[in-house]
């Protein structure tokens, strides 16, 4: 989880049970955000955000014993943000890019770590795109995209015939915060809410159909499903 309990925010993990919490970043001018798990369950892939005059953003890793710290993506002043490995090919790593005048210009890219390249995956004049999940298989990428915070779309591609799906929409108050695959590929969660008023856990087919509401909540604000 990320922890705001000093200066910049900073990553955590702790015990399912909610013991052992350790600290992993250790960072007054870097903002840590938007952890995603490395399939291996050892190491996480997180943004680091410069909060100096010069906003940036760059992609790092972390053991989850705190050690091996590593950048892996950086497009040196823009913003490169919510990292998703892809589960059978851990090389190939999805996330969002914009140069320096978000959200005005979006992409969704593939880096491989290997080559050193990055391919893009989908162009968006004025959408903000991530985070990410990827399906089990990595033939599926999830991602929940809004323009200027008022529509909001959860979409699918399916990554080889390029084809996007959407999930679902949303509009004004009602707002859509990222899903997750399950482990079978077969099902997607991921929340609605309502500004304050309430929070829905939502799931789905892959393909979005057959949606069932698994939680309501008209007292909390929740920000995100894993």
């Amino acid at each position: 989880f990320k922890g705001n309990f000093e200066y910049a925010a900073d990553l955590w993990v702790m015990e399912t049970d909610g013991e052992n919490a350790k600290r992993l970043t250790f960072d007054v001018i870097n903002w840590s955000s938007h952890p995603s798990w490395h399939p291996d369950g050892r190491q996480i892939l997180y943004e680091s955000a410069s909060t100096t005059d010069k906003f940036e953003s760059f992609i790092r890793s972390v053991n989850i014993d705190g050690t091996n710290h590593r950048i892996l993506i950086n497009n040196t002043g823009d913003h490169d943000r919510f990292p998703c490995m892809n589960p059978s090919d851990t090389s190939k790593i999805a996330y969002h890019y914009d140069p320096d005048n978000w959200p005005y210009f979006s992409q969704i890219r593939i880096y491989d770590q290997i080559s050193k390249t990055n391919s893009l995956l989908v162009d968006n004049n004025g959408w903000a795109d991530g985070p990410f999940s990827f399906s089990p298989d990595g033939k599926m990428l999830l991602w929940s995209e809004t323009e200027n915070g008022d529509e909001m779309r959860l979409r699918t591609m399916n990554r080889t015939t390029r084809a996007i799906k959407t999930i679902s929409t949303a509009k004004g108050e009602d707002c859509l915060v990222t899903g997750k695959f399950d482990p079978t590929g077969n099902f997607i969660f991921y929340l609605r809410r309502s500004g304050t008023a309430y929070t829905e856990i939502i799931r789905c087919k892959s393909d979005g159909s057959s949606p069932a509401v698994l939680y309501y909540d008209n007292n909390i604000n929740c920000l995100n499903v894993i």
